[in-house]
């Protein structure tokens, strides 16, 4: 797979400077999928719920996600020589929420061990994350307040 990706973004010597990635949650188990994204990826954004939750380039993303849904997401990589064959890997609590009607606060506060009654407000705000990116989150050490 990551073969035709790096060709993909060649494709006639053009090289893509965005490429889209869906990470399906039949796809996602194992996360396989992540590590594609981290050897291939210039940027990454984080969705949960229909938002983005988090965009930030891939290395400051990986080494040091903000948003806690890309924290659980990350924590669920299998880490080959300490992860033991078998074991059962973390899980982000919870269920996903509805996205029929409208949608106030986090949609990520119900599965978030973070939450408050802050994160129920409306809308949750936007801050810097790295170089070039953003967190929409109330509990992640906020940068620069962009919204």
């Amino acid at each position: 797979m990551i073969n035709s990706l790096f060709r993909l973004r060649s494709l006639n010597g053009h090289l893509w400077s965005s490429a889209f990635l869906t990470i399906g949650a039949d796809h996602f188990k194992g996360g396989g999928s992540l590590g594609v994204v981290a050897a291939i990826a210039t940027d990454v954004a984080v969705m949960y719920a229909g938002r983005i939750a988090e965009l930030a380039p891939a290395n400051e993303l990986f080494r040091a996600p903000l948003h806690p849904y890309t924290q659980g997401l990350l924590r669920a990589i299998p880490v080959p020589g300490v992860t033991k064959r078998g074991s059962q890997l973390p899980a982000i609590p919870g269920r996903v929420p509805g996205l029929i009607g409208t949608m106030h606060g986090c949609a990520f506060r119900d599965r978030c061990e973070l939450a408050s009654e802050e994160c129920a407000s409306s809308p949750v705000p936007r801050y810097a994350h790295g170089s070039d990116g953003f967190v929409e989150c109330f509990m992640a050490a906020p940068g620069e307040a962009l919204q």
